[in-house]
């Protein structure tokens, strides 16, 4: 299979979060490069991805427990994927389970920890929008013939507060 490599820029959500210990949600996305790919002659048992580039996800559930005023211990659960979104056949995808801990250094003992703002009301106009994409994708078997896969979208959006919305769309 190979090596895979990736870049990814994440948002990490705090879930649970006080002055000792944090539980947060670690959402990821990126490209990824894997070293080997399905070739009729030379790796032709490879069916798991089609191309060397392929799109990159990651979720991570992670706790951060503070030890001292420099030192965390961290550890996290998540699951990496790789896959090209069927552009090439095959693509069964790369997922890669990983459990991770470590302990975590700051050079810096001024952690800052924004105290909360007192916020404007809420726009409470609805959002109208409108989706549409496009792109190649292959069907069948290896080498056949690529399709534009196309999607349209609409929906209507309308804030409840800062933190919530309701839409319907379709």
């Amino acid at each position: 299979l190979g090596t895979a490599f990736g870049a990814f820029v994440f948002a990490d959500l705090p879930l649970i979060r006080n002055n000792n210990f944090m539980f947060s949600l670690n959402l990821a996305s990126g490209v990824g490069y894997l070293t080997k790919k399905y070739d009729t002659e030379e790796n032709h048992k490879n069916t798991v991805t089609g191309t060397h580039l392929n799109g990159a996800v990651q979720i991570f559930f992670q706790t951060s427990y503070r030890i001292s005023r420099r030192t965390d211990f961290r550890l996290a659960l998540g699951l990496t994927h790789f896959s090209n979104g069927s552009y090439t056949m095959p693509n069964l995808g790369v997922n890669n389970a990983s459990l991770s801990g470590g302990l975590v250094f700051y050079f810096d003992t001024s952690r800052f920890i924004p105290q909360k703002k007192k916020l404007l009301p809420a726009e409470k106009k609805i959002r109208y929008e409108l989706i549409v994409a496009a792109g190649p994708k292959e069907i069948n078997h290896p080498q056949g013939k690529k399709y534009c896969a196309w999607t349209i979208s609409a929906e209507g959006v309308k804030p409840l507060g800062h933190k919530y919305q309701s839409g319907i769309g379709g």
